[in-house]
C-alpha cells in the first residue's frame, strides 16, 4: 500500500499534509511562557525582555522560512496545493507573533515592556499589568461592532508583514 501513496504526487501531499495537519492540532493550545530563574541572568529585566521575545522572533523566522518556499516552490512545481497550506501557516505565525507583541501581561509584549522601561516605571507598569493584564486582554478580544479592537490594530500590521513576505501576491495567494 505505501508504494502506491508515494508514486503520486499528489497523495503524497496530501499524506504530508494530513500528517502536519494532525501534529499541529494536537499541539496548538499548549502554549506556556518559558520558565527561567531571574536570578541566573546578568540583567533580569533586559535578559527576560530577550527570552520573551524569543517567541515571536521564531514565529516570524518560520513564517519567513515558509514563504521562501512558497516563492521557490512556482520554479520546481506547477502543482499549487502546497502554496495553499502554507500560505495560511505563514499568516498564523505573523498573527501569533504580532499578537504576542501586545504590551499586556500575559503575553511576551508585557514582559517586554516591562524590561524597556527604567526601573522606577518598570516596577509600576508590572504591578499594573499583573492585576489588570488579564481584563484588558479580554476587553482588547471582545467583539465590538463586528470585530475587535485588537483586530483593527492588529489587521494592517499582518496585511504589511504579509506584503513584505509576499509581494506579489498582495501578501495572499
Amino acid at each position: 500500500m505505501l508504494p502506491l501513496i508515494f508514486s503520486n504526487p499528489i497523495f503524497l501531499i496530501l499524506w504530508a499534509g494530513s500528517l502536519v495537519i494532525a501534529v499541529t492540532i494536537h499541539e496548538f493550545g499548549w502554549g506556556k511562557p518559558v520558565p527561567f530563574d531571574p536570578f541566573n541572568l546578568a540583567n533580569p529585566r533586559r535578559d527576560g525582555a530577550l527570552i520573551s521575545l524569543a517567541g515571536p522572533i521564531s514565529n516570524l523566522l518560520f513564517a519567513f522560512f515558509l514563504a521562501l518556499i512558497v516563492r521557490i516552490l512556482p520554479y520546481f512545481f506547477s502543482f499549487y496545493a502546497l502554496t495553499y497550506i502554507l500560505v495560511p501557516i505563514i499568516e498564523l505565525n505573523i498573527v501569533l507573533a504580532i499578537f504576542n507583541l501586545i504590551p499586556i501581561h500575559p503575553l511576551d509584549g508585557g514582559k517586554i515592556l516591562i524590561g524597556l522601561l527604567p526601573a522606577n516605571l518598570a516596577n509600576r507598569w508590572d504591578e499594573v499589568l499583573n492585576q489588570y493584564g488579564m481584563l484588558l486582554l479580554v476587553l482588547l478580544l471582545l467583539p465590538l461592532a463586528g470585530g475587535s479592537l485588537a483586530s483593527l490594530v492588529i489587521s494592517p500590521i499582518i496585511s504589511m508583514v504579509m506584503r513584505l513576505l509576499l509581494p506579489f501576491s498582495g501578501g495572499y495567494i
